[in-house]
């Protein structure tokens, strides 16, 4: 589907991921201005794990999670905002999988844990360069930064 809107923009929503991916690809070698959003399947699965010391090594719950069958791709322990103490919250993404029953775990590292789905934003996002709201400088692709 194609759409064009005002300002002289264009809107592309191709029905296939094959399709999607070519578009980005010309868009890209073209250095052409442009906007998307990550496919769904692309997308990593993010989850909260609570209850897990602060100095557990990232590496050793990358392993504990691969053995029980979960790949993640970035860890990192949650710091409090105005101290910048470490908490036992732990963000993990995981690689798109179409069983995330990581849920359901209640043990890892001879640690009782739990895992949650993280809270989303409740503020607006506003960007650093024009001071709108609604997006962040990070949406845009292939701009200079000012």
């Amino acid at each position: 589907m194609v759409k064009t809107l005002s300002n002289n923009q264009v809107r592309v929503q191709p029905t296939e991921s094959a399709v999607y991916t070519a578009i980005i690809k010309e868009l890209m070698e073209k250095n052409t201005k442009f906007h998307t959003y990550k496919p769904r399947q692309d997308r990593s699965f993010r989850v909260v794990l609570k209850n897990l010391h602060p100095s557990t090594e990232v590496n050793d719950i990358k392993q504990a999670l691969k053995e029980e069958g979960h790949e993640a791709t970035n860890i990192w322990n949650v710091k409090q905002r105005s101290s910048n103490h470490p908490l036992p919250m732990h963000f993990i993404d995981l690689k798109p999988n179409t069983n995330n029953d990581i849920y359901s775990i209640n043990t890892l590292l001879n640690s009782i844990v739990k895992f949650e789905a993280p809270l989303s934003k409740r503020e607006k996002p506003q960007c650093t360069r024009c001071q709108k709201y609604g997006h962040t400088k990070n949406y845009f692709r292939n701009t200079p930064d000012v």
